[in-house]
């Protein structure tokens, strides 16, 4: 006897055919394993197999009968359940109690019958304190929860991924001719961080796509490719004296997913901190003392790391670090923690040493390619590049006030009741913060380096949540999260989404017009500043 058999399946999504001409059987006590590339419609055929989709051709046999309609399926859903992707798609009510109660009255049991068997099956686990739990829709702000929620998004509605990465090509291309014409665009860097474009062309393909679902596939790409190719170049842009003045002509600037907010509060650290007589850099203050200690980084980082890292995994607990093998039966669960503490304030440790010598061999080789085929071009890379330039404290404080500013936005969403709940993913919250307060340090001193990666942390929260869940993001559990995508790509959504055309073109100019405005501030030492960094220097302190 089969269980199940399909023939000739057909199932369409958006008008597009996403399974045609399938056929197979399951015989009783045997398994079927499904495979696919992502958007290939896995996820679409289970959801049809039980009347979830409907289907246009061919036929669906379940234990002999035909299922066709709805009603078909429903007797079915007793015997044959399924497990969603995402745990948030199969909760359904407002309280763990109300969900275990979900099935129980899904069989036609009244109210009461079905609260007191779920309140029966909770204390039989002995989770019974758990009932009045609510269930909340959560994600996690990080680039690689946020890439992996666009591509569960993607295949959802029946798009493959590997248009992402025409759209990272293209826009990359694009990225270099706005360069290459550097006399005209007034564009001087180039966004070589590779890892961050797959991240950024995935979100931007999606927040793009919820803007303009209309588009077909050519004009999509297209639109695509110029607001992220530009977005690149002009953010990348910005960061170039300031990187330059931070690093003493280190002939780099960043390429990474806060630049645009590290232009900006660089230029607020100067406007309100940088004058002052007392804002002193924090490589100026010694501590007096036994706290004479935390001058050293390495020890600050470690013992905040270990404060960090305790509090999350107290709150895991042990027995998940040992069902999840990441710790053997019996080992001390404190000894791991400081373990995983002190490692991390090494490997930091390593990367703030290992910079200079990086960052030297980089632009050097980048120099040879850039006078050859980009005259004046200045490579852009990743932000943890400039973590070996003014004071290492710079880092571990930008990461704490910056946590501090998340963890407050998340509690406020909690007291909000917000239908869109962050978790704090760390990238963000270190990689984002630690950059802002390198630069804010070296501006307008501690005080900056305090109050705005402070200000960051809840930025990176308020705007991530709202803009995942009004593209739908939240629902598949992840957001990139960092500081230019939870403030100007919501601010570029919103303009798009309400603006249509208008607002695109609007983007555009205004991308277009910040380089224009940036060199005609002080055209005399705006190309100079990466061709010769002595002479600008020598050049501005006349000025």
């Amino acid at each position: 006897m089969n269980v199940l058999e399909v023939k000739q399946l057909q199932i369409m999504r958006d008008q597009r055919v996403i399974i045609d001409n399938l056929s197979f059987e399951l015989p009783e006590g045997h398994r079927l394993f499904l495979q696919g590339d992502i958007g290939c419609g896995k996820s679409t055929l289970l959801h049809c197999l039980l009347g979830f989709i409907p289907y246009q051709q061919g036929e669906i046999r379940w234990f002999d009968n035909t299922c066709r309609q709805e009603k078909d399926f429903v007797p079915l859903r007793g015997k044959i359940g399924i497990c969603f992707q995402h745990a948030g798609d199969q909760l359904f009510g407002p309280t763990v109690l109300d969900d275990v109660a979900f099935g129980p009255l899904n069989q036609g049991l009244n109210r009461d019958e079905a609260y007191q068997i779920a309140l029966q099956q909770l204390e039989r686990l002995n989770i019974v304190g758990l009932k009045d739990r609510f269930n909340l829709d959560a994600m996690v702000i990080d680039p690689y929860f946020g890439q992996n929620a666009v591509q569960s998004a993607m295949e959802g509605i029946g798009r493959s991924f590997s248009q992402v990465m025409f759209l990272l090509l293209i826009a990359f291309i694009f990225n270099l001719v706005l360069v290459k014409f550097n006399k005209i665009t007034k564009l001087r860097a180039v966004f070589t961080t590779g890892h961050v474009q797959m991240q950024q062309a995935a979100t931007a393909f999606w927040l793009i796509l919820f803007c303009f679902p209309q588009l077909g596939d050519t004009p999509m790409l297209i639109v695509m490719s110029l607001i992220l190719g530009l977005y690149w170049a002009v953010g990348s842009n910005l960061t170039v004296e300031i990187s330059q003045d931070l690093t003493d002509g280190g002939g780099f600037c960043v390429a990474h997913q806060q630049m645009f907010g590290i232009a900006f509060f660089s230029y607020l650290s100067k406007k309100l901190f940088g004058n002052k007589k007392n804002s002193k850099r924090i490589e100026d203050i010694q501590l007096p003392g036994f706290m004479s200690i935390f001058n050293e980084n390495m020890v600050s980082t470690a013992i905040l790391m270990m404060i960090f890292f305790g509090a999350i995994m107290a709150v895991l607990g042990k027995d998940y670090f040992i069902e999840t093998k990441v710790l053997k039966e019996g080992a001390s669960f404190f000894m791991y923690v400081v373990d995983t503490s002190l490692k991390f304030a090494v490997y930091l440790a390593i990367l703030q040493l290992g910079v200079r010598t990086f960052v030297t061999e980089l632009t050097n080789s980048f120099q040879g390619i850039s006078n050859t085929f980009l005259p004046g071009a200045v490579p852009g890379i990743d932000c943890a590049a400039t973590y070996g330039f003014g004071s290492p404290n710079a880092v571990t404080i930008g990461f704490l006030f910056g946590a501090l500013g998340q963890f407050i936005a998340i509690v406020a969403l909690l007291l909000l009741k917000s239908p869109t709940i962050v978790i704090a993913g760390f990238v963000p919250v270190f990689f984002d913060n630690a950059t802002i307060a390198v630069y804010a340090n070296n501006k307008g001193g501690i005080k900056a380096a305090m109050l705005f990666p402070f200000i960051s942390g809840l930025c990176q929260v308020f705007g991530s949540a709202f803009i995942a869940g009004m593209v739908g993001l939240a629902a598949n559990g992840g957001y990139l999260g960092m500081w230019d995508w939870a403030v100007v790509w919501p601010i570029f959504t919103v303009i798009m989404k309400y603006a249509g055309f208008i607002g695109l073109a609007i983007i555009l100019v205004v991308l277009i017009l910040i380089p224009q405005l940036q060199y005609r501030s002080h055209p005399d030492t705006y190309f100079l500043c990466v061709e010769d960094y002595e002479a600008y220097k020598e050049k501005v302190k006349k000025e």
